[in-house]
């Protein structure tokens, strides 16, 4: 089975009616069993790994491809989905043994034989939507496809129920396709969101366990955050516990992209939904900020094409929020990651020069640094003539507040060029500072530039 789990993971097809008269057979003869023993080996400790095997294999071929399983096969596939989503594969103990590790529910929910099951149902129901697309019948269909497959509305329903799945491996499949559910089914998936994830003001551990994987391995789409909306209210108002450390199942730092990106597409279009950033911020510690505000940079870095200016206007307010903020905050000290990444805002070349050059000397004065360096300095390079002197200040505000003195070693080419522009430039005052600067540089150790002297 695994044989064939492989050729199907490396679309070679085969004829599906043997594998799966094979898993029918394991089903009906071994389909209860629990693991009996450690394993030895590769060898399966009962037949759960051969369960598993099985609810992988039939995952594949569901996919669109040369390895798809012939529709007409569907009765026989739910048949043995049906069966391994009701496996005892994860028990309770075996579930609560792995909570709180960093072997996360969604990483449990690929090793565990009814978590894979639940996966593959997912799989299955977009597998019968496409199918039934291509029946004429159903060309004008538009809505309510979820009717069209009552035999897994009713698993994908009731394994929502904690009494029944307790398991939260198998809760952590909803959080992880949910927008998949919402591309099958907007209506139905809608009426499970409180369900799966909790809200509008309370969740239970089960809840927080989808909306993680959720937020962690799902894009943001617009249409889900409509739906979604309390609930992302909801994980903002939870930010009260400041964790700096990292693991790939954080779920802030990926919340902070998401919203940045509702922001950037404009779906923030009410007073209500402005304020779930503004509390973001409010409630955010500094590595969280400095998060939003790289995404921002990526957003604008993007901006290109219809829609791109408003993008832009929306990006500006969002900085300048944010600037005033950090300048009305005790101490800069604690804003200086976040404005530190105006850098990557400042080296996307999307918005204006003047303005951009402006914001950027504003971060240097206050926090002598922004990020990439390197990036930056390389922009700077190509400034316009009538802003060389405001760009070689900037220049001179990152060498003079790099504390730990090597930084332009690391852009000393991209800064040697602006350099070389500035005494060529026909403004003798630009060519004076330029030296004056060269000399400060070679003064303290930084000889390479005196070349230019020359």
């Amino acid at each position: 089975l695994q044989g064939f789990e492989q050729a199907a993971r490396s679309k070679k097809p085969f004829d599906w009616e043997a594998p799966l008269a094979l898993a029918r057979w394991v089903i009906e003869t071994h389909g209860s069993e629990p693991d009996r023993a450690q394993a030895s080996g590769d060898r399966d400790p009962g037949w759960c790994w051969t369960r598993k095997t099985i609810a992988s294999l039939l995952g594949y071929g569901f996919h669109d491809n040369e390895v798809e399983i012939p529709f007409r096969l569907r009765q026989s596939v739910w048949e043995l989905l049906a069966t391994l989503c009701e496996d005892p594969d994860p028990t309770l103990e075996q579930d609560a043994e792995c909570a709180g590790s960093q072997y996360d529910a969604a990483d449990r929910s690929l090793n565990v034989t009814r978590g894979q099951a639940l996966h593959s149902t997912v799989g299955y129901v977009l597998w019968v939507r496409h199918n039934l697309e291509r029946d004429s019948r159903y060309s004008s269909k538009t809505s309510g496809w979820i009717d069209e497959m009552p035999e897994a509305r009713e698993v994908l329903e009731r394994h929502l129920d904690p009494i029944v799945d307790p398991s939260s491996a198998v809760r952590s499949v909803y959080g992880h396709w949910y927008p998949q559910l919402m591309w099958l089914d907007r209506q139905w998936a809608s009426g499970l969101s409180r369900r799966i994830f909790g809200g509008p003001t309370t969740r239970d551990e089960l809840q927080r366990v989808a909306w993680n994987t959720f937020v962690v391995f799902c894009r943001p789409y617009r249409d889900v955050f409509d739906v979604l909306e309390d609930v992302y209210s909801l994980a903002v108002s939870e930010l009260h516990e400041r964790d700096e450390s990292y693991h790939r199942f954080q779920p802030e730092p990926r919340l902070a992209e998401h919203l940045i990106s509702v922001y950037a597409w404009g779906a923030l279009d009410t007073d209500r939904r402005r304020q779930i950033l503004a509390e973001f911020f409010d409630r955010a510690w500094g590595a969280l900020r400095t998060s939003a505000m790289s995404t921002a940079a990526e957003f604008a870095q993007c901006a290109y094409g219809e829609g791109a200016e408003e993008t832009l206007d929306r990006l500006r307010d969002l900085w300048h929020t944010r600037l005033e903020h950090a300048k009305r905050a005790p101490t800069i000290a604690e804003f200086a990651g976040e404005l530190g990444e105006f850098g990557g805002w400042y080296a996307s070349a999307r918005f204006d020069e003047e303005w951009a050059l402006e914001q950027l000397a504003e971060v240097l004065r206050l926090t002598g640094k922004v990020e990439p360096g390197r990036e930056v300095a390389r922009h700077l390079a190509h400034t316009s003539e009538g802003l060389l002197g405001k760009a070689l200040r900037c220049l001179e505000a990152m060498v003079k507040g790099d504390t730990e003195g090597w930084g332009i070693l690391g852009w000393k080419d991209e800064a040697s060029s602006l350099l070389r522009k500035c005494l060529e430039s026909g403004d003798s005052d630009i060519r004076r500072q330029a030296q004056d600067f060269i000399n400060w540089l070679g003064a303290r150790g930084y000889r390479d530039f005196r070349g230019l002297l020359a």
